[in-house]
């Protein structure tokens, strides 16, 4: 696990794979992710069982791409509430998104009880790649 200090390039998202701040093309996928995000929400609170669409690993994708393009570190505890799982399920997720190399965990230097979930450069580039496709199928023109 690498560890963040607030004063070490590592704590900066950019070390980490961020989003190029203020280009429109990330702020976009970002503002497209989050977008995603919440409707994955919206047709949650409508399902008429629990859990039943749930995808955790999507869902703690989405969020880690949002807050790294605010600048923003993701807490353990905060990725299993994306991922709408227990934590216990949640960090199993983390650890197959980690086995991936889509993420990391790194220890917050100035707390040593808490670690964060970050996107590593290739999750990112995985989360720019996927959401850019669905950027593009949403600009299609309707084929019915």
């Amino acid at each position: 696990m690498c560890q963040l200090n607030r004063g070490d390039d590592e704590f900066r998202p950019n070390a980490v794979g961020a989003l190029h701040s203020g280009s429109t093309t990330d702020i976009a996928l970002a503002s497209l992710a989050e977008k995603i995000y919440q409707s994955r929400r919206d047709r949650d609170k409508r399902s008429p069982v629990s859990g039943l669409f749930q995808d955790p690993a999507w869902d703690i994708l989405l969020d880690l791409f949002v807050a790294q393009a605010r600048g923003k570190h993701i807490s353990i505890t905060s990725a299993a509430t994306a991922g709408l799982v227990p934590p216990t399920t949640a960090l199993r997720w983390v650890w197959a998104l980690e086995e991936a190399k889509l993420v990391a965990r790194v220890s917050d230097g100035a707390d040593k009880r808490r670690s964060f979930v970050v996107l590593t450069t290739s999750g990112n580039a995985y989360m720019r790649d996927v959401l850019g496709a669905i950027s593009d199928r949403m600009r299609q023109p309707d084929t019915l």
